[in-house]
């Protein structure tokens, strides 16, 4: 995705990398609440805390749409590449990657996936309870990133990017921002497109929200 904010102002960003090897974090407990098929081959998964029975870990959680986390799963004789089977031989049988938060409270985070490699598959077909693990919090969050007293805003997004994109309409509709949203979605096909009702709904219900989808096989790139 890509937030833009219309109002002459601009603000920097700073982009973070490990010195050595993947990045660093406190590795927290999770369990799959569910999974749904939102599109072809797009999942929206529904995770939950699971605070330590030794009291280390009772923090609510801190994230917004658009931070980016690690998330773990085990790979339980998964049938993996070479690059994932290394990284789980790595990390105590764990396979791990980076992943966007698309919304989140305090005890729970959602995140939009496309299957398309040996992770994303294994937890898109991850049954209900299936523990994970997940820490970090990486990348700019979208709300971060628009300069105060923006009177516009203009998301653009290709696939699951549109993810985080819904949950920062959502956070900025519900604090009453009073300025105009315009969300522009690129899908490669009708069968790709994700959250058409929702957000077609959501913009005859708010009048400074738009949803334009963008059908690039159809009507060309942005």
């Amino acid at each position: 995705f890509t937030p833009v904010s219309l109002s002459g102002k601009h603000r920097s960003f700073t982009r973070c990398y490990a010195e050595s090897g993947p990045p660093q974090y406190q590795k927290r407990k999770a369990v799959l609440r569910g999974s749904e098929v939102v599109g072809d081959g797009s999942v929206m998964l529904h995770i939950d805390h699971v605070h330590d029975d030794d009291g280390n870990d009772k923090g609510p959680l801190d994230y917004q749409p658009g931070h980016v986390i690690a998330l773990e799963i085990q790979a339980n004789g998964s049938i993996m590449d070479e690059k994932a089977a290394k990284d789980a031989q790595n990390n105590d049988g764990w396979m791990r990657g980076p992943y966007t938060i698309t919304r989140s409270n305090e005890n729970s985070f959602d995140i939009l996936i496309k299957t398309v490699g040996t992770k994303s598959k294994v937890l898109a077909s991850a049954a209900p309870g299936t523990p994970l693990r997940f820490g970090g919090k990486f990348k700019v969050p979208i709300a971060e990133g628009i300069a105060p007293n923006t009177d516009r805003i203009v998301m653009l997004s290709t696939g699951v990017g549109i993810g985080p994109c819904v949950g920062a309409v959502e956070n900025l509709l519900s604090t009453q921002f009073a300025g105009s949203i315009d969300l522009f979605a690129s899908f490669r096909s009708e069968a790709e497109k994700l959250f058409a009702d929702y957000l077609n709904t959501l913009s005859s219900e708010q009048t400074n929200f738009r949803y334009i989808p963008i059908i690039t096989s159809a009507m060309g790139r942005l």
